[in-house]
């Protein structure tokens, strides 16, 4: 668990505090790991680690995992992660939209234009879907030429369509 400088937390019993490190992040975005053990005679000796480079490479693997290396959008995983989450909530009365888009001959700009003009493509489709979209929501590319996108249900104001020259912001 990772705890922000300055938060305030319950006091751990003495079994956490010696089996599992306390993970603190610092206003200067070090992490720090804690480590207590009790001695014998009464008293504690504490461990204080930098941990900084660890976590952001276990942040980034844990990134890696769940989104695509060349887009950077989510992948497979992690849209079936959170449309399960958006199926619990839909069962306590929270709704939720999916929108799929498929990009027609997508396969034809990659065999006659190349790969890296097929790559180019993506990266400004994964742009402009991600302008279209706001804080929390989701677009996965689910392989090939397939980006849904996951949508929590809640009010808000008409938007101009951005795919047709109108302007994204509200």
């Amino acid at each position: 668990m990772l705890q922000q400088a300055g938060e305030t937390m319950p006091a751990p019993s003495a079994e956490a505090l010696t089996a599992t490190p306390l993970m603190i992040e610092l206003a200067d975005a070090r992490v720090i790991a804690v480590s207590r053990q009790p001695l014998k005679g009464g008293g504690w000796v504490a461990l204080h680690e930098d941990v900084t480079e660890r976590h952001r490479q276990e942040q980034e693997i844990i990134h890696l995992a769940r989104h695509e290396p060349l887009i950077n959008l989510a992948n497979r995983t992690l849209f079936k992660e959170q449309l399960q989450q958006a199926l619990q909530r839909m069962a306590r009365g929270q709704g939720f939209a999916v929108l799929c888009l498929d990009l027609d001959r997508f396969k034809a700009v990659n065999d006659n234009r190349g790969h890296p003009i097929g790559d180019a493509l993506l990266k400004r489709v994964s742009e402009r879907l991600l302008s279209c979209v706001r804080q929390g929501d989701l677009v996965a590319r689910l392989g090939g030429d397939d980006s849904p996108s996951f949508r929590r249900a809640r009010a808000t104001r008409t938007r101009p369509n951005p795919w047709r020259g109108g302007s994204s912001k509200p």
